[in-house]
């Protein structure tokens, strides 16, 4: 009943003042009831101008008007969640701290602002405007300030909640503006265009909509001010709802990821996802949330190899933190150059690896040849040859022969060959040219050897030395012996260590 009193007084022309039971109370908007002389496009441009404004919700832009000192009004989907919203008209700038009332069907809303404006607003039709009034829209189509654009009502759709068609031009921007009738009042709030898009060409231009402005009465007399925080919580579409959940995330992850990728890249990681969240990009979203997994994983793998690298020695740590760097350029930025490198140093990484792995599979070198002739170049034949050798059918033995050896003194030339008993090696055996001089220049440090004979089953002692198919000279040393022989082939230098009798008895 109170309600039906209201509207009768307004309707009736009550001008400025309070309604009573509205907390805070709005300032009543003007509404005409008699039919005013037509006028011309631009006196309705005149008349319309200085109550217009520029609106700027967060990222949308619209447009409105006033209807009163400190209340304009525009469409519901320019401020729908919006928790800044700036308000701009000539000589003019303002915001809105609450809004008044809203009503999301009709898709309307209207703003209390600060600060005031000394001017009473447009008047408002109390009445549906019949098809063919002509019509002037003042708005901000695509920001373009106090546009003006003229038509005519081309259709009423009554529905339960009723549009006007129109044909005045409008484009995005331009919502929330007035449709100004012809004797100078409201008619309607510009809502909505409808235009459809096929193969590049648009059709069906100039279907234009407007919310008459007998629906902004009833949202002013039935709203109480709400301030814009509020408002934007409560009005928050639910995509957007989401998105601003995952806003309110975002510290949270980002204060982990510095952990789980390294600092370098989580301040790529980090921009990216807030570059996401800023332009509403889900599928991105979507793809960088999956990849924070996988690029965990992989640095975890980078820092486990880093770190055994490290643990290989000065050169492994070197090429451990090229590793480290070079990936986290590639995660950062994968492009086919960053590949490329990071290709490389895994390359690099593998050889590195083999390269170790062959060491450390290689027998332990012997100190305790120290002292005997060759050692040097038992040696060189070691590091040169390795791993090139074979196992002999004899349990636990290995041996493998360097072809292309060339070792001091100058009598030794062609092949040499190292044989290891598990892993230790037991004989250095090397091929030589002058089987006499073998036998003169080890005498000369060891002394006067032993003569042996080869028969069937292995050498034998005898008294006579030879230098004949089949004989041999030996010198006796602590731990081992050397021996300087010929079989069937050329003449051979060999130093035996004890252990290996024990295994290759008349293996020589």
């Amino acid at each position: 009943m109170r309600l039906a009193v209201l509207i009768g007084v307004c309707l009736l022309g009550c001008g400025r003042g309070q309604v009573t039971g509205q907390a805070p109370a709005k300032t009543q908007a003007s509404v005409t009831t008699a039919r005013a002389p037509s006028r011309s496009t631009a006196d309705l441009a005149r008349l319309a101008l200085p109550h217009v404004v520029s609106i700027e919700a967060d990222s949308a832009q619209g447009s409105g008007f006033f209807i009163t000192e400190d209340l304009v009004v525009t469409c519901f989907h320019v401020v729908r969640g919006a928790r800044s919203i700036r308000l701009k008209a000539p000589g003019w700038h303002g915001e809105a701290i609450a809004v008044v009332g809203w009503d999301e069907p009709d898709d309307l809303a209207i703003l209390r602002i600060t600060p005031r404006r000394h001017t009473k607003g447009l008047r408002l039709s109390n009445q549906l405007a019949p098809i063919g009034t002509k019509v002037v829209v003042v708005s901000s189509p695509l920001g373009l300030e106090n546009t003006v654009s003229d038509g005519l009502v081309s259709a009423v759709r009554t529905d339960a909640h009723p549009r006007l068609q129109f044909t005045a031009p409008i484009s995005p921007g331009s919502s929330g503006g007035p449709v100004v009738g012809e004797s100078g009042e409201v008619i309607g709030v510009v809502a909505s265009t409808l235009a459809l898009v096929r193969e590049g060409a648009t059709w069906s231009q100039n279907l234009n909509f407007a919310v008459p402005a007998t629906r902004i009465l009833k949202v002013l007399l039935e709203g109480e001010d709400t301030p814009v925080a509020v408002f934007a919580e409560n009005t928050l579409p639910e995509q957007e709802a989401r998105w601003r959940a995952i806003e309110r995330s975002l510290p949270e992850l980002v204060s982990t990821l510095e952990q789980e990728l390294g600092a370098r890249l989580a301040a790529v990681y980090e921009a990216a996802l807030r570059d996401c969240v800023a332009d509403r990009d889900s599928d991105r979203l979507q793809q960088l949330l999956e990849s924070r997994a996988e690029l965990r994983n992989q640095r975890k793998n980078m820092l486990d190899t880093a770190e055994f690298l490290a643990s290989t020695g000065a050169h492994g740590a070197a090429i451990g933190r090229v590793l480290l760097a070079v990936w986290e350029e590639f995660a950062a930025h994968p492009t086919p150059s960053t590949r490329a490198d990071l290709e490389h140093v895994r390359s690099a990484v593998r050889e590195y690896l083999e390269a170790l792995e062959r060491e450390r599979a290689r027998p332990s070198f012997p100190e305790a040849f120290a002292g005997f002739p060759f050692m040097q170049s038992a040696r060189v034949i070691y590091e040169w040859c390795f791993p090139g050798f074979t196992i002999a059918p004899i349990a636990g033995f290995a041996e493998f022969t360097c072809p292309t050896a060339l070792v001091p003194p100058p009598f030794v030339e062609g092949p040499a060959t190292l044989s290891f008993l598990n892993g230790r090696l037991v004989v250095v055996g090397v091929d030589v040219t002058s089987y006499e001089k073998a036998v003169e220049m080890i005498s000369a440090k060891y002394g006067t050897p032993t003569y042996a004979r080869w028969q069937k089953d292995g050498w034998y002692q005898v008294e006579r030395p030879s230098f004949s198919r089949n004989s041999a000279f030996n010198w006796t040393l602590k731990g081992g012996r050397i021996r300087v022989g010929r079989l069937n082939k050329a003449p051979f230098v060999l130093f035996i260590r004890n252990e290996r009798d024990e295994a290759v008895a008349n293996s020589f």
